[in-house]
């Protein structure tokens, strides 16, 4: 019981679910430190933190060295932010998962 308990606390904990809006304003209004999605040209994509935008390209860390995505390469960009319905509906989910599977283990426990 012990276990399921700390597995429902480090589910709490670590799940923050995020939500993407399209962003169709100008590149230099990008709001700097926020996370952001890219669909690039040749199909990838990518959830990057945006540090600073250049005349051509969205600049991100990467280790101890800044990599770009320029302007010319993103197809569509979707700005993230912290949804918490979402964060409180996926933990609600958890416990509910978890207080079922203990009581199927607790019954059947004690059949035996």
């Amino acid at each position: 019981m012990q276990k399921i308990l700390i597995l429902w606390v480090l589910s709490i904990l670590f799940s923050s679910c995020y939500a993407y809006k399209p962003f169709t304003d100008q590149p230099q209004n990008v709001v700097l430190g926020t996370k952001y999605h890219f669909d690039l040209n040749n199909g990838k994509e990518m959830t990057k933190r945006i540090d600073s935008v250049g005349a051509d390209a969205y600049y991100y860390s990467k280790g101890k060295r800044l990599e770009a995505v320029p302007f010319s390469e993103v197809k569509k960009l979707e700005q993230g932010s912290f949804s918490l319905g979402r964060t409180i509906g996926f933990s609600a989910l958890v416990a509910v998962g978890i207080a079922v599977i203990a009581s199927i283990v607790y019954v059947v426990a004690g059949l035996s």
